[in-house]
């Protein structure tokens, strides 16, 4: 799943190994997908998707190369998103742009065509659902991604998420629970420093033990 990127003059090119299947899905749902987000207040580069000897071939306009830090900007226009057709991985390096906030990169490709997605992921059909298709998670994956360039945008995505992923909090998943919960502690302790290799150790994780959800439940609420 993952992308080989390149620039050529002013112009990007993302290159990721993929089916006909799932580039004829792409062909054909690229538009309404950048129209979803558009709707949403987000601009997306224009682009050009084009398959050869078993990639698909993203070419961007190049817009710009800073990560957004507006994450109540971000946020807001991820909560007017309708998830009921596409959904949205929330990785921060994907929004860019100050005054203007851009989402960048259409790989994965998340529809909900359980073909594509099993394509795209090494995980179930059913964990991508829930991942890229439900609120909850999509805010936390962001907050969670976010520690790892920059706590204090974290904290400040974290208080202004905390309604919404504390009314659905049994619905995220463990693996981004068990981050959040990491990566709360090692703030408290003002040291990230091993964070970054804790998001690679939990990658597989299925599950968070009844203590550790509790304890990340009550320090969510805690904040202010």
């Amino acid at each position: 799943m993952r992308t080989n990127v390149t620039s050529k003059g002013r112009r990007i090119i993302k290159k990721v190994s993929g089916s006909q299947y799932t580039y004829d899905h792409i062909f054909s749902q690229l538009n309404d997908y950048r129209n979803w987000l558009h709707g949403s207040g987000f601009k997306t580069p224009e682009t050009k998707v084009r398959y050869k000897e078993g990639q698909i071939i993203f070419d961007q306009e190049q817009v710009t190369t800073t990560v957004s830090l507006r994450v109540e900007s971000i946020i807001d226009k991820i909560c007017k998103l309708s998830f009921s057709n596409f959904g949205l991985d929330s990785n921060p390096n994907n929004f860019l742009g100050n005054r203007q906030i851009y989402f960048v990169d259409f790989f994965p490709f998340l529809t909900k065509d359980a073909r594509v997605l099993s394509e795209q992921f090494d995980y179930c059909v059913e964990e991508a659902s829930q991942r890229y298709f439900t609120i909850e998670n999509i805010l936390t994956f962001y907050v969670v991604r976010l520690f790892k360039k920059n706590t204090f945008q974290a904290m400040k995505a974290l208080k202004y998420t905390k309604e919404i992923i504390l009314r659905n909090y049994q619905t995220i998943l463990p693996r981004e629970k068990v981050r959040l919960l990491q990566a709360l502690k090692f703030f408290e302790m003002k040291n990230m420093s091993k964070y970054s290799q804790i998001y690679v150790d939990t990658k597989r994780i299925k599950e968070i033990n009844p203590a550790d959800n509790k304890e990340l439940r009550q320090i969510i609420v805690s904040i202010t």
